[in-house]
C-alpha cells in the first residue's frame, strides 16, 4: 500500500512482513527529496499503540 505525498509529506510505503520466528511485522518505508530512506518496522502491539496516538493527534489533542 502507498500512502500517497501530500504537501507537507512525502509518500510512504507500508509492506506487511514476517520475522524468521514467524512474528508478523509492517515496514513503513519513504524516501524523501534528497534520496534519503527511512524505514521503520513496528509489530501488532506498537500499531495498536500507534492507531491510538494518531487518532488522538487528528482529533486535536496534544502529543507529547
Amino acid at each position: 500500500m502507498i500512502i500517497e505525498e501530500t504537501e507537507n509529506a512525502y509518500d510512504m510505503h507500508v509492506t506487511a512482513q514476517e520475522l524468521e520466528d514467524g512474528t508478523p511485522v509492517v515496514e513503513l518505508y519513504q524516501e524523501n527529496g534528497s534520496g534519503v530512506e527511512s524505514f521503520i518496522g513496528i509489530d501488532k502491539h506498537q500499531a495498536a499503540q500507534l492507531i491510538e496516538v494518531l487518532q488522538r493527534w487528528v482529533n486535536g489533542e496534544e502529543i507529547e
